[in-house]
C-alpha cells in the first residue's frame, strides 16, 4: 500500500534523472525531467558500511 504525501508539503521542486542501468562506463541515466515536486528534508544522516570479515575483533 502507498501512502500519498500531502501537495502541502511537497513545496521544492527538483529536476529527476531515471536510473538507466549500468553501460561500459558507470552507470547510465536517462534525460532529465525537470520541475518535479517534492518533499526535501533537511536532516543530514551518517550511515556506516556494513563490517567485512573480522577486521575489528575484541582483545583479550
Amino acid at each position: 500500500m502507498v501512502t500519498q504525501v500531502p501537495a502541502v508539503l511537497l513545496r521544492h521542486r527538483i529536476t529527476v534523472e531515471p536510473y538507466a542501468g549500468e553501460g561500459a562506463y558507470g552507470p547510465q541515466y536517462r534525460h532529465a525531467i525537470p520541475n518535479v515536486r517534492a518533499l526535501v528534508d533537511d536532516a543530514r544522516a551518517w550511515c556506516a558500511p556494513p563490517m567485512v570479515g573480522r577486521s575489528r575483533q575484541r582483545r583479550p
